[in-house]
C-alpha cells in the first residue's frame, strides 16, 4: 500500500467544517419559508445573499439536515353525476 494513502488525514472533522454554522443556519431557515424549493434554488438564493457555496456541498448540508422538498397531496376528482350513460338506439342517432 502506498505511503500516502496511510498517512493520508481528511481535513474537515467528521461533524462538519466549523464554517458551516451560519450556512446550516440560513439553509434551514430558507427551507422551511419555502418549501416547495429543493437545494439547488435554495442555493441560488444563498448566492444572492453573499454565501457561495458550491453544489456537492450544499447537497451534503441539505441532507445531514434532513431537509426534503414536501410531496403534494393527490388531486380529489369530481366523481361525476351518477346517471347511467344513455347509448343509441340506432344508426346515426
Amino acid at each position: 500500500m502506498s505511503r500516502t494513502v496511510i498517512r493520508y488525514e481528511p481535513a474537515r472533522p467528521d461533524d462538519g467544517a466549523p464554517d458551516d454554522g451560519a450556512l446550516r443556519e440560513r439553509l434551514r431557515e430558507q427551507a422551511a419559508e419555502r418549501r416547495r424549493f429543493g437545494y439547488r434554488r435554495l442555493g441560488y438564493l444563498l448566492a444572492r445573499e453573499g454565501m457561495r457555496p458550491n453544489h456537492k456541498m450544499l447537497l451534503r448540508i441539505y441532507r445531514e439536515e434532513g431537509l426534503r422538498v414536501r410531496r403534494r397531496g393527490v388531486r380529489k376528482r369530481g366523481l361525476g353525476t351518477g346517471r347511467p350513460m344513455v347509448f343509441p338506439d340506432g344508426p346515426n342517432e
